[in-house]
């Protein structure tokens, strides 16, 4: 678990939780170093959809 967009960025898998539930996932799939920035980028377009 992590609250950190660069470490959330390199993983395959994010699961956003409220209140003990996941209520939203995104699937980023295998991490390359040279694609972490439009990772960071989709899980920050992500978030604000969420409201965050």
């Amino acid at each position: 678990m992590t609250h950190i967009v660069k470490v959330a960025a390199k993983t395959e898998r994010v699961l956003f939780m409220a209140d003990g539930e996941v209520v939203s996932e995104i699937q980023l799939g295998k991490f390359r170093n040279d694609d972490l920035k439009a990772r960071e980028e989709k899980l920050l377009k992500w978030l604000a959809v969420l409201g965050f």
